[in-house]
């Protein structure tokens, strides 16, 4: 990526094409790193994922189906970056759930 100059025009899969390729990559990242930590955050006690959804985003991403599997997507992503860094322990409960813990 850092081949691509700046000024090159971007053309994404989704909203308008633009310039500052390596903005917006830093913009992503940092994105990404804030979300790892608000999943951080919640895990002092286990949780499903179900319940990290609904403490991370707002109520009308969680009633909307196609934005909840999303919301559930991303929540799972951050989950196994967690468990690959050794960072969190999960464990099936009673009903047969996972729950997710700070390690």
């Amino acid at each position: 990526m850092q081949r691509v100059p700046g000024s090159a025009l971007i053309l994404p899969a989704h909203n308008e094409p633009f310039h500052g390729l390596h903005q917006r990559l830093e913009q992503l990242r940092a994105s990404t790193v804030r979300g790892t930590d608000r999943v951080r955050q919640q895990l002092a006690q286990p949780l499903r994922v179900i319940d990290l959804v609904r403490a991370l985003y707002r109520s009308s991403i969680v009633a909307e189906q196609m934005h909840l599997n999303l919301a559930t997507g991303e929540t799972l992503a951050h989950l196994n970056y967690l468990d690959q860094r050794g960072e969190i322990v999960s464990a099936e409960d009673e009903d047969g759930a996972m729950r997710y813990r700070l390690a």
